[in-house]
């Protein structure tokens, strides 16, 4: 079974920042209720999201989550990941993607490489001689 990655990328970034941008304003007074509001709605994105993302991954997988600052990603089943990213709930990293691929075929072409090392065959090139052997000054 293959493994593939997804990102998760959710609405919300830093609690003080995201509140900041949640703010509003009535007539230059500050909205305290509807600020709070904003944010709350901010964060239901988030719960949404992450609802959506449990309720489709089964109970029995073989799937892992790395966190980071600011990343979270989720990797495991092929299968599982394909039909989160359909669902637009993952995002899959299309340069990480290529890299894994190139890297797979490195590894395929050193495969080749080294087994064709391995099965080589190499003899002397008895034809030529160093300037440094004596017998060169033999013939002269």
């Amino acid at each position: 079974m293959s493994s593939k990655q997804g990102e998760i990328h959710l609405s919300y970034f830093k609690q003080g920042d995201d509140m900041y941008h949640s703010l509003e304003y009535d007539d230059g007074k500050l909205n305290v209720k509807k600020s709070i509001n904003n944010h709350i709605a901010l964060l239901q994105i988030a719960i949404d999201k992450l609802t959506d993302i449990k309720n489709n991954i089964p109970d029995d997988n073989n799937l892992t989550i790395e966190a980071d600052t600011h990343m979270i990603s989720i990797s495991g089943d092929d299968e599982i990941i394909n039909n989160l990213e359909a669902l637009e709930l993952v995002t899959i990293d299309k340069y990480n993607e290529d890299c894994e691929e190139q890297s797979n075929e490195v590894d395929d072409d050193n495969d080749e490489l080294n087994e064709n090392f391995k099965n080589a065959h190499f003899e002397p090139d008895v034809d030529e001689q160093s300037e440094d052997d004596p017998s060169d000054d033999d013939e002269k």
